[in-house]
């Protein structure tokens, strides 16, 4: 009894039940216990290249190939159950098929830096002989290559009177799908296929060989046409290149996921989701993510990491990006956002929590993902403010894409400042920070619409997004925030209590925002900016000792000082002035040189063309400050700075 095993899909691309087809990875299983036949990696003592099979609780792969005798010299060939890629060194192309619902098969470009080398999923093939058993390839032994990605298999169409010259793909191994390895130079009849070789394909039906159609509609620099021709064409040969076989089983893993994703769908849609279906489907994408990123943390929710690129670009290949989105989907078009926050909805919630932060990994750093996903903003704009980490997807899916940037309007912009003065949230900082540039360059438009609507010119609504400074009666810098509507000055060193971390957080976030919208020395965010924040309050809270400031602020002020007062053009000729008051007389302005600098007084501002004076010293009367009621002058004054009074002698 302890020796019977069943076999039994080592992914969920297979069902219990289904045929194995050769090349299918499988785990063995006991039907008495529970364990695995596990193959070690530990070599015998004295049994060199020998490994050990057990019994095991850890699951171990098998993949089925067809019988073959033992040969030493195997690894030196091409075999039976090979993955492999067709490279035409003529065009510079691999033999690739679309994932698309009407697949096809075309020469493509590889998106790799070297365009020698592929790391796409979309050109995996397997190649197996017509006999069905196993062992080294020969030269014009009949074969079948089959796509790995989609399963159909390269072949020849068969038409009333003769087989087409179209390339065509067949569901199963029909005799269309017959071809042959030929040599490019003179072999004996029984030599076997190198392990890479450069070979020519061959149809066995009609004789017909798979050449580069360079005239065909469709070809392109990135992808070309190909055709069964008659005639032989010298330069229509393919290296074949090996694949890795963890390349392999990362597209079978990410495949498996995908029947899952679309059961559950159904589930949802007719209403039959169930607690079970929520934690395997929570436990899959969550798997999803840590296979996505480099990461120590096994929390799922929080996790951060290193994007790895060429498992993202799996990802996108496969559809995963798209089918997690129609996840999430389903649920709310069953269930009112404003809704999802409710008990019984628990399950839909922390599913699409969890979609959201997949979307984020997997769109990180990597353009053509963002790209891919940019026809969804409108519908994840809709999922933010309702905790769904639908924010941080926009945010990842914005960072540098520019085409996305460039859709931006001010509708999106208002929508997400009215967001916070509801929640005072960091996450949602960060998505506007992203707004504010693209690859290093600043973007005006969307600089102006995110000031305008986030410093506020009426003061009591101020500090319903903002978190003011000032100096209090000792000099000493303190923030004014508005917390559950009351209004509070808070020390700095305060901000180290565990009761101040989410203000904390949220100030951070607000300093790397302003010093966002200040980039690339955009006029309009410096004027509004350096209203709050003068040089002089931001240099106290650089070096303030007393107020034990975190250095995460401090770093904050950093970055804002050198956005807003440090990186300035030295030949920009206009400074605006904000004056004391509207009646100005003897209005007189020195540059560094002691020449005098053309002004423009308008209202209480004058515009100064400073001509690359880095100082300036002005000097100007004004009859605003002061008032006389009976023999009582009044001397009043709203200064941003500290300031000297000079009196008339006698006078106090």
């Amino acid at each position: 009894e302890g020796s019977s095993f069943s076999v039994q899909p080592l992914f969920k691309l297979r069902t219990e039940g289904e045929r194995v087809h050769s090349g299918d990875q499988v785990v063995l299983v006991s039907n008495k216990y529970s364990v695995f036949i596990h193959g070690s990696t530990m070599e015998h003592i004295g049994q060199y290249g020998r490994l050990e099979a057990n019994a095991s609780p850890i699951r171990s792969g098998w993949k089925t190939v067809s019988y073959a005798e033992y040969n030493p010299e195997a690894q030196k060939f091409l075999k039976a159950g090979d993955a492999i890629r067709f490279f035409h060194s003529e065009v510079e192309k691999f033999l690739t098929v679309t994932q698309d619902v009407d697949p096809a098969c075309f020469l493509e470009e590889s998106k790799s830096e070297n365009k020698k080398e592929s790391n796409s999923s979309k050109d995996m093939w397997r190649i197996d002989f017509e006999s069905a058993v196993g062992g080294i390839a020969q030269w014009g032994t009949k074969c079948r290559f089959q796509h790995i990605g989609t399963g159909l298999y390269l072949g020849v169409a068969l038409g009333r009177n003769q087989p087409s010259r179209d390339v065509s793909l067949f569901e199963e191994p029909t005799a269309e799908t017959l071809l042959q390895l030929v040599p490019t130079v003179p072999t004996g009849p029984t030599d076997r296929v190198p392990r890479y070789p450069t070979a020519r394909i061959r149809s066995v039906v009609n004789g017909f060989y798979l050449q580069f159609d360079d005239f065909a509609e469709g070809t392109s620099k990135r992808n070309a046409t190909i055709l069964w021709m008659e005639k032989l064409g010298e330069q229509d040969a393919f290296q074949i290149r090996p694949v890795l076989a963890k390349d392999v089983d990362e597209l079978m893993y990410v495949m498996s996921v995908r029947p899952l994703m679309n059961a559950v769908k159904l589930k949802i849609e007719r209403d039959k989701f169930s607690f079970q279906d929520s934690k395997q489907l929570n436990q899959v994408i969550s798997e999803l993510i840590f296979f996505t990123i480099q990461t120590t943390s096994r929390n799922a929710f929080l996790c951060e990491g290193i994007p790895i690129k060429h498992r993202q670009d799996l990802l996108m290949e496969q559809g995963l990006l798209d089918l997690v989105v129609s996840v999430i989907q389903v649920p709310l078009n069953k269930v009112p956002l404003d809704a999802i926050h409710q008990p019984k909805f628990y399950d839909f919630f922390s599913m699409i929590q969890l979609c959201y932060r997949f979307l984020v990994h997997a769109t990180e750093g990597n353009i053509e993902a963002k790209i891919q996903l940019s026809k969804y903003m409108p519908l994840v704009e809709e999922h933010i403010g309702f905790g769904l980490n639908a924010e941080q997807a926009l945010t990842s899916m914005m960072k540098d894409n520019e085409g996305l940037l460039g859709q931006i309007k001010e509708a999106n912009i208002v929508r997400i400042v009215d967001i916070i003065r509801k929640h005072k949230n960091t996450v949602y900082l960060n998505l506007l920070s992203v707004m504010c540039s693209c690859n290093g360059h600043h973007l005006e438009f969307n600089q102006n619409t995110v000031c305008s609507a986030l410093i506020s010119s009426n003061s009591d609504k101020l500090l319903d997004t903002m978190i003011a400074v000032e100096l209090d009666d000792e000099s000493q810098p303190v923030l004014i925030a508005r917390e559950q509507g009351i209004l509070q000055k808070i020390p700095f060193h305060q901000l180290k209590k565990a009761s101040h971390e989410d203000l904390k957080v949220y100030f951070e976030g607000l300093l790397h925002l302003l010093a966002s919208l200040c980039s690339g020395r955009n006029p309009k965010s410096v004027a509004l900016i350096s209203a709050l924040f003068s040089c002089d309050l931001i240099v106290k809270c650089l070096f303030n000792e007393d107020q034990n400031i975190p250095d995460s602020i401090k770093g904050g002020f950093g970055e804002l000082l050198l956005a807003l007062y440090i990186d300035v053009d030295p030949l920009v000729t206009d400074y605006e002035l904000k004056l004391f008051g509207n009646t100005i007389d003897n209005f007189v302005v020195v540059g560094e040189s002691g020449f005098l600098l053309t002004t423009d007084v308008i209202g209480d501002f004058a515009l100064i063309e400073t001509f690359g004076s880095s100082v300036i010293t002005v000097e100007y009367d004004i009859h605003d400050l002061v008032s006389k009621q009976g023999r009582v002058w009044t001397f009043s004054l709203d200064a941003p700075s500290d300031f000297t009074l000079l009196l008339p002698k006698n006078s106090a």
